[in-house]
């Protein structure tokens, strides 16, 4: 769990409070996970905003930091492949079949993250 769930955990609490649903500390963990993939998620896209923006830069033989900002978009979706292994498991779902696939990888043109937890 990040800092950024752990911070929301009493939101969340306030929230379910105001209407009246009970729920469990194992279920708003749960909530925090989810959040913490969102949040993964998130910040792989604006890692990817970056890099296309020093690639530009790079394509136009401007000064640019396209290697470090390629370096962020692997550690990036990393930690998302991480949150999304973890939010498989505690779901329940089999990730011995876990397929990830990046299709950015092949075809630049297209910018999109599957997950298969089939």
């Amino acid at each position: 769990m990040t800092k950024h769930s752990e911070s929301m955990l009493p939101h969340l609490q306030h929230v379910f409070k105001l209407l009246k649903v009970d729920v469990t500390k194992e279920q708003l963990d749960k909530f925090a996970m989810f959040d913490d993939f969102l949040t993964a998620l998130d910040d792989l896209e604006e890692a990817q905003a970056y890099a296309r923006k020093e690639a530009a830069k790079y394509a136009s033989g401007k000064s640019n930091n396209l290697k470090q900002a390629k370096q962020d978009v692997a550690d990036y979706a990393s930690h998302l492949k991480t949150n999304a292994l973890s939010l498989a498991q505690e779901f329940g779902y089999s990730t011995s079949k876990f397929k990830w696939s990046c299709r950015y990888d092949l075809d630049t043109s297209f910018n999109e993250v599957t997950v298969d937890f089939r």
